[in-house]
């Protein structure tokens, strides 16, 4: 516990009572000897305990404890508090004490717990699961599957509710549902990014070092909490103690666990950045068990580890992210073994040089069943190497640096990029890369071999051509390693790129219309429109294929306004009467099925767009405040949804572009069926960078 109990004490007391009907200071005590929150036990070890309870009202706590039935030992506190924090000492290792706290005149009926196994005892029973938050009922049914397992202590990988400094939210989603567990059981958590480094969390919890990352031993084994949400480059003090930390603990066992994982199986979040940070300390300082959350499903993974010289433990890393929370979709990965989404959590049994688990769903059903043994070196097909991942992203990068390949419409363009890649980081590796190119494409050398020295580094050219928009889907090039390039085979032979990224330098002109040419009632059936191009071919956001659904626009202005038209296709017509209703909601523009037409006019950018049910959405530099008075109308239509929008010049802060004068502009398309932005221009996920834009010239 971090901070001094009366900077909550207020708090605790107004926003508890009035949100759940708790007593406030001075009302008549309940009958009930139950304390708000607990008790609950917290950093148990083999001579020591501490036990937690809120009560009503500020008291003096005091723990009755000894055998059980024979509760011979008291321990007080010095000043009354309404938090209260108790710790038991000169206790025996293993052994099972009864307890009860009292209060006032108050007490609890008694309780026990069993101290923590002398340091080298090598049997005990392990509980992990993470993100409980939102569901307490789902949650309550996983303790009750959990404490039927007998577990001598549970680890959680993280939000333990869904917004950590909402003091309301604690008691219901978290405390109730694990109030028969946590008065007999330690529960050891890490902090999820909905726990929000909230002030709370270390009040309510008691636990070693500075609470956001600790460390602690039990039997044969040494257990290390980080927290995934701050920082974590080298040389930061998170990583400075668990590079100390792991140096100086000699337990056989080592099991980290933290929440965001550094192997997803989510089949659309990418790589967190804390993977190439922590992956290479976990496996050359010997972790062999990585357990983490964040993604609300169950993964276990193949061995991963370094293929090179000199050998060193693989780690098994696990997601178990299924407490409570929505759960998500799982996509099979080169690195996965089993993966179910499924609310569930996970029990481990330490067995001396092995741990035998199981994987279990709130309804009982084993969905996971494996054995891991610390000193045995998995096969090929059960080992993931390091080195492949290192120099993905090592090219990656390399690739990212480069500038984009620029391309006008309907025009030739040739691509020629010498790759060179210094290492400072791989041992020697040899292998292959294989283009595999589209339709549109001539690409030389389609195969070639390549080489990574350990001064040298990578060198690889290829030339390639094409047209735009023929050239999509872009290319892929497949880097394969040979078997025997390093000390022992694996099953990630391979990683496929896109290697390069191409901008379409679009421009649209548009000349005055006569005066009401145009009447704004989302069907664009006026001769005018007519006399506007038509707009074809939206990217993807990632700039690496042609829309799944067409878009098609035009753009008109008379002498007052600008106008713009839009043809949008969407196969699944009831998404067209779902979204937000409400004028700037933020979910108009990235969750709903969403036009939005983006114009900067200098260092000004403006937003306009609409969902398909009509609602507005208007920002000025990402200002939602601004809301200038414009017009937009939809209509539903068989194949889809059709866009009228007229903005007023004055609207764009004042005066009216001249002729010939140029802004910068992109039209995106969010496409609900399909989860996916499209836009005129590909900002590769830039979507603000208005050097990305296309051009709007004025005549």
């Amino acid at each position: 516990m971090r901070l001094p109990l009366a900077s909550l004490a207020l708090l605790l007391t107004l926003l508890l009572a009035t949100a759940s009907g708790w007593p406030l200071a001075g009302a008549a005590l309940q009958a009930s000897a139950e304390p708000e929150l607990g008790p609950y036990l917290q950093w148990v070890t083999p001579r020591s305990a501490v036990i937690r309870w809120q009560t009503a009202v500020e008291a003096i706590g005091h723990v009755d404890f000894g055998a059980p039935g024979r509760l011979d030992r008291t321990v007080s506190e010095a000043q009354p508090t309404r938090l209260h924090e108790v710790r038991l000492c000169d206790l025996h290792p293993e052994t099972i004490y009864g307890y009860r706290v009292r209060w006032h005149d108050q007490q609890t009926e008694e309780y026990r717990f069993r101290t923590a196994p002398p340091r080298g005892r090598r049997r005990f029973r392990l509980v992990c699961y993470g993100d409980s938050r939102t569901d307490p009922a789902t949650h309550a049914r996983l303790v009750q599957r959990i404490l039927a397992e007998a577990p001598d202590l549970v680890v959680s990988t993280g939000d333990l509710v869904a917004a950590g400094r909402v003091l309301e939210q604690w008691k219901p989603m978290f405390f109730d549902p694990l109030r028969p567990l946590m008065r007999s059981i330690c529960y050891w958590p890490s902090l999820g990014n909905h726990e929000q480094n909230a002030d709370i969390y270390y009040q309510l919890f008691s636990l070693p070092g500075n609470e956001a990352w600790y460390s602690f031993d039990w039997g044969h084994a040494h257990f290390i909490a980080l927290d995934s949400n701050q920082r974590f480059e080298p040389g930061s003090p998170q990583v400075c103690w668990l590079e100390q930390d792991l140096r100086a603990t000699r337990q056989p066992w080592k099991i980290a666990f933290f929440h965001h994982p550094l192997f997803s199986a989510h089949p659309t979040r990418g790589i967190n950045a804390v993977r190439w940070s922590w992956q290479p300390i976990l496996q050359k300082l010997g972790v062999n068990l990585v357990f983490t959350g964040h993604d609300h499903h169950y993964q276990r993974t193949f061995a991963i580890g370094s293929a090179a010289r000199p050998y060193k433990p693989p780690t098994w890393q696990f997601t178990t992210g299924g407490g409570g929370a929505p759960l998500y979709p799982v996509q099979q990965q080169i690195w996965t073994e089993v993966t179910r989404s499924v609310h569930h959590y996970l029990v481990l049994d330490f067995e001396d040089e092995a741990v035998r688990g199981r994987a279990v769903s709130v309804d009982g059903e084993e969905i996971d069943r494996f054995t891991i043994r610390r000193r045995e070196r998995p096969e090929e097909a059960h080992f993931v190497a390091w080195e492949p991942f290192l120099l993905e992203k090592l090219v990656g990068a390399a690739l990212e640096r480069q500038e984009l390949v620029e391309a006008a419409p309907g025009e030739p363009f040739t691509v020629e990029r010498p790759l060179h890649l210094l290492n400072s980081e791989l041992p020697p590796l040899t292998g292959e890369v294989v283009w595999e190119a589209p339709a549109g494409w001539q690409i030389t050398p389609e195969r070639s071999t390549w080489r990574v020295d350990a001064w040298k580094g990578l060198e690889w050219k290829f030339t390639a051509r094409s047209c735009w928009p023929e050239c999509y889907p872009l290319p892929r090039v497949r880097f394969r390693l040979y078997k025997g390039s390093l000390a022992r085979n694996f099953r990630n032979t391979e990683f496929e790129l896109r290697p390069f990224r191409v901008w379409p330098r679009r421009t649209v002109e548009i000349a005055p219309l006569p005066q009401g040419a145009i009447q704004i009632d989302g069907r664009p059936d006026e001769p005018a429109w007519g006399e506007a191009a038509e707009q074809v071919a939206f990217v993807r956001s990632d700039g690496t294929e042609l829309a799944l659904q067409p878009t098609r626009f035009r753009l008109a202005r008379d002498a007052e306004r600008l106008y713009l038209a839009a043809f949008i296709t969407q196969q699944d017509i009831a998404l067209l009467d779902a979204g937000e209703t409400e004028r700037d909601a933020s979910q108009i523009a990235s969750g709903n099925e969403h036009l939005l037409l983006r114009l900067a006019r200098g260092d000004v950018r403006y937003d306009l767009g609409l969902n398909s049910r009509g609602t507005l959405y208007d920002a000025r530099n990402g200002n939602l405040a601004w809301n200038p008075t414009w017009q937009a109308r939809v209509a539903h239509t068989p194949d889809g949804w059709t866009v009228e929008m007229a903005v007023p010049l004055t609207a764009l802060d004042g005066a009216r572009p001249r002729p010939g004068e140029e802004w910068r502009f992109n039209v995106q398309r969010g496409d609900r069926k399909a989860e996916d932005r499209s836009e005129w221009v590909p900002t590769f996920g830039a979507l603000s960078d208005v050097s990305r834009y296309g051009t709007l010239r004025w005549r």
